[in-house]
């Protein structure tokens, strides 16, 4: 970054996830929403995922693209009766903002996923994609 200060090579060693994160139009859904909800949710936000959100507007799972196909392959037509916090991955990994950019993608790679939610304090403040 000293060597390049005004350059992409500078900016993206000294960038923080803050400002590289996405903040608009975020997917998310409450535990008690069905598979059409996730479904609109996941289309509009554009982003193969949705986050869920619990009353308090915490973090309370996770669902990707890849969730969703496999609850229509475990549960068949029956899948409409699914509720978000029966397929959510509960816990996912999420990330301040304050944090170099940089590292949330060494993160990313070392846990082999795509996206990083960031988060302040449990609530989703923003997507990091890789």
């Amino acid at each position: 970054a000293k060597f390049h200060p005004g350059g992409n090579l500078g900016r993206k060693l000294i960038a923080t996830i803050t400002e590289e994160m996405i903040t608009q139009n975020l997917p998310v859904v409450s535990p008690d929403s069905n598979v059409l909800a996730i479904i609109d949710s996941i289309s509009k936000g554009e982003q193969g995922l949705v986050v869920v959100l619990d009353k308090f507007k915490k973090i309370a799972g996770l669902i990707t693209d890849g969730d969703l196909r496999r609850a229509i392959e475990h549960y068949g037509s029956d899948v409409f009766n699914v509720l978000a916090q029966d397929i959510m991955s509960e816990k996912p990994i999420q990330i301040n903002g304050s944090i170099l950019a940089s590292y949330g993608r060494e993160l990313m790679e070392e846990k082999k996923i795509n996206k990083l939610l960031v988060s302040e304090n449990g609530e989703l403040v923003g997507i990091l994609r890789k």
